[in-house]
């Protein structure tokens, strides 16, 4: 996820159930909560709303599917070559294990990979 970006437990929100993960902010930052009833209002009383809120979820099932298709078709190296292509400044600002985590490897696995293309 980049700064501004929208993030959601999908399944946590919209079941309205506890989510079998977390999200965790690295930084200081600003944070927004909305509430499942609220969205459901708005999406009743102003028709907009649901043009809005079909279009932020079309994009971040788009990134979704992105993110699972990485995940399962790309080698390790391809997928730290992506990250490193499209936000090499989080390799300064986010620790080691949160990176590995975020590519589904592990901190030592991550920490070779690194070694290897200096």
């Amino acid at each position: 996820m980049e700064e501004g970006d929208f993030v959601i437990s999908v399944l946590s929100f919209f079941r309205r159930e506890p989510s079998n993960e977390y999200i965790e902010a690295l930084e200081d930052g600003q944070l927004c909560g909305f509430h499942y009833d609220d969205l459901m209002y708005l999406y009743k009383t102003h028709l907009e709303f649901n043009i809005v809120g079909r279009i932020f979820t079309q994009e971040y099932f788009c990134l979704s599917e992105e993110r699972l298709m990485s995940m399962r078709k790309r080698k390790a190296e391809q997928r730290y070559q992506d990250l490193l292509d499209k936000n090499p400044g989080l390799l300064n600002r986010v620790p080691l294990k949160d990176l590995a985590s975020y590519l589904g490897l592990t901190p030592e696995t991550l920490s070779r990979m690194r070694a290897s293309q200096r």
